[in-house]
């Protein structure tokens, strides 16, 4: 994410999925995109990218996230609103960076109705 100033250590914004796209990768850095209609044909030596549009502090900002993230990350979050019935547009989803078995992801999770770390 490209911005200008410091948004905090948790993120507390309602989430749209904004696209879906695989995202081509190479030694020298991003090759390639195009849009995906059925995520479950990933091309060869492709990856899956979901764009996510993030409403903080009134300015819109587009998260691009990709492998793990989804998986590990954003997925097991969505499951956990389709159980409970919950659009993902409607809810605020609360966004912090974890670490785990030495690589850090976004974690996703339904925000609390207080936070010290809301702004």
């Amino acid at each position: 994410m490209f911005i200008d100033h410091m948004i905090g250590p948790v993120i507390k914004t309602p989430i749209t999925l904004a696209g879906k796209r695989f995202i081509k990768w190479g030694p020298t850095g991003f090759e390639g995109e195009h849009i995906c209609h059925d995520e479950n044909k990933v091309p060869q030596g492709w990856t899956l990218a979901y764009d996510l549009d993030l409403m903080i502090e009134g300015e819109s900002y587009r998260f691009t996230i990709h492998g793990g993230v989804i998986e590990y990350g954003f997925k097991p979050y969505l499951a956990e609103l389709t159980s409970r019935n919950i659009p993902l547009e409607s809810t605020p989803a609360r966004i912090s960076v974890i670490t785990k078995n030495g690589y850090s992801l976004p974690q996703f999770e339904m925000a609390q109705e207080s936070c010290i770390f809301d702004r």
